[in-house]
């Protein structure tokens, strides 16, 4: 199914901006209280919930989406805009003709899942390349379409800087992760692990790359620097830093 982003008509009371907040970092348990409180309200139709890596911020995405009944949870990693609302559309029972697809915001509006939440979990690996400008879009642009035209409750994760100087969102950041443990074992990791091999991964444009594409570009690289980049054995020592599909032998 391809669906087009309709611009929809949106109450000038929504867009009208305010200065960009700085929110005060917090401990996950009070995100996820100030994110309820957020869903119970009537104002904001989006949330952006931010946070330095290793902060939690998928853990309490998961956990909201455990507390709000019927909220739906996209993961956002390698899809546009219009595969969002489409993934929308399928978790809202929603099947529209070919023809009227580009009025989906009608159509959720007049659905039961109209007032749902919606939850967007890696904002910032959203487009099918790396150098995509869809996390820009997805965050910046069509949460507030989304939310508006589908009257629904919008959070969206997001790790980029804000360069906003005025917006009505809400933000709600976590605080650094204490784990020291954590950051050493990935220090570990690194120590362990062929540097060139994952520079090599760098390279690859597309989100996901089969083991096969990493290994032509370590040795690509590898004849570049004149030392061997090892693909295979940098995926066993490095196992805790990528995510791996092993059923389709991908890698992010």
């Amino acid at each position: 199914m391809t669906t087009r982003v309709r611009r929809h008509e949106v109450p000038a009371d929504r867009v009208s901006s305010v200065q960009a907040p700085v929110p005060s970092p917090v401990s996950p348990e009070q995100t996820l209280t100030d994110l309820l409180e957020w869903q119970n309200s009537e104002t904001h139709g989006v949330a952006e919930l931010t946070g330095p890596p290793g902060s939690g911020r998928t853990q309490t995405l998961l956990r909201l989406r455990e507390a709000v009944p019927g909220a739906v949870f996209v993961d956002a990693t390698g899809l546009t805009s219009e595969d969002l609302i489409e993934r929308v559309m399928e978790a809202a029972g929603l099947d529209v003709p070919p023809e009227r697809r580009a009025d989906w915001g009608y159509a959720l509006r007049r659905s039961s899942f109209s007032g749902g939440l919606v939850i967007i979990a890696n904002a910032q690996r959203a487009g099918r390349t790396r150098r995509s400008s869809e996390p820009d879009r997805m965050v910046h642009r069509f949460t507030v379409e989304l939310a508006v035209a589908g009257r629904l409750k919008v959070l969206i994760e997001r790790d980029m800087p804000d360069a906003r100087s005025r917006h009505r969102n809400v933000v709600v950041a976590l605080q650094p992760s204490t784990g020291e443990e954590a950051a050493e074992a990935v220090e570990r990791q690194l120590s362990r692990t062929d540097a060139d091999a994952l520079r090599a991964l760098a390279l690859a444009e597309v989100r996901r790359a089969p083991l096969v594409v990493w290994t032509a570009l370590a040795r690509a690289l590898g004849s570049h620097t004149g030392r061997p980049a090892d693909a295979t054995s940098t995926l066993r020592s490095a196992s805790q830093l990528l995510e791996v599909d092993a059923r389709l032998g991908l890698l992010p």
